[in-house]
């Protein structure tokens, strides 16, 4: 057992792990625990499987692999589960599982403090949506992919189909494609986002009006350089960005 004390830790740790032989790594903690679990893995021959002990804000990838949000119940699940290959994202070279964002949900995410998100959960997450709807900065991104140019203002990348906890914002996406799923919300308005945040929440974001989904290999996203870019829950970088599928799966333990 290792404790993490600062980020980067258990991308260390997992690295580690790996060197020393061990065939399972359990990564207790949210979705960027396990993100930074998996980067540390990445690229190595003859990884270790890795499973998920849900104990973040969201725990998205455990929602998705279909395990309890109880750490007691998931550890009950995972000594009978089974281990399958997933695909991965890939943004700059840096590696994610579930999910990733340019334009309004990574502005809310660079504007929750991790003091914040630890003492206060889900709630920090509301209070910085709030904050960020209201100065209502109205942006916009171009997107291209196999040539063609789009104009949006802001995209969820989804690598999975869950999203901010329990919403779907892709319902195409799948870890087991190597594609990435597209929500595309076309402008920055606080209509727009207000309209697009309602359909999430009552599960027809693909009726939305305004919002548009397509799956692609890969594409690249181009904006303001101070934007910042977000993946499985935490700021990676700032624009420029380019998306892809990891040229490697992951082996994730889920509920038999």
């Amino acid at each position: 057992m290792a404790e993490t004390t600062r980020r980067g830790d258990a991308e260390r740790l997992a690295r580690e792990a790996a060197a020393s032989g061990v065939t399972l790594v359990l990564a207790a903690g949210g979705d960027g625990t396990v993100n930074e679990v998996i980067n540390g893995l990445a690229g190595l021959p003859r990884a270790p499987a890795v499973g998920v002990l849900p104990l973040g804000t969201a725990n998205v990838l455990a929602r998705e692999l279909g395990l309890p949000l109880d750490p007691a119940a998931a550890a009950r699940v995972l000594a009978h589960g089974r281990v399958r290959p997933v695909h991965l994202g890939l943004v700059n070279g840096r590696r994610f599982v579930m999910m990733a964002g340019v334009g309004f949900d990574a502005r809310v995410v660079a504007h929750v403090r991790p003091e914040a998100k630890h003492r206060f959960g889900r709630l920090a997450y509301a209070a910085a949506t709030a904050t960020v709807w209201a100065r209502g900065q109205p942006a916009q991104y171009r997107l291209t992919t196999n040539g063609t140019a789009l104009d949006v203002g802001s995209v969820v990348i989804a690598n999975g189909r869950y999203y901010a906890g329990g919403f779907v914002a892709c319902p195409e996406a799948d870890l087991r494609r190597p594609d990435l799923a597209l929500c595309l919300i076309g402008s920055s308005s606080r209509g727009q986002i207000l309209a697009a945040a309602l359909a999430l929440g009552i599960g027809r974001i693909v009726w939305a009006p305004g919002v548009s989904h397509r799956m692609v290999p890969a594409f690249s996203i181009d904006g303001p350089r101070d934007e910042p870019v977000q993946a499985d829950g935490d700021i990676v970088g700032t624009l420029p960005a380019t998306f892809s599928i990891a040229p490697e799966t992951v082996r994730l333990l889920t509920a038999a």
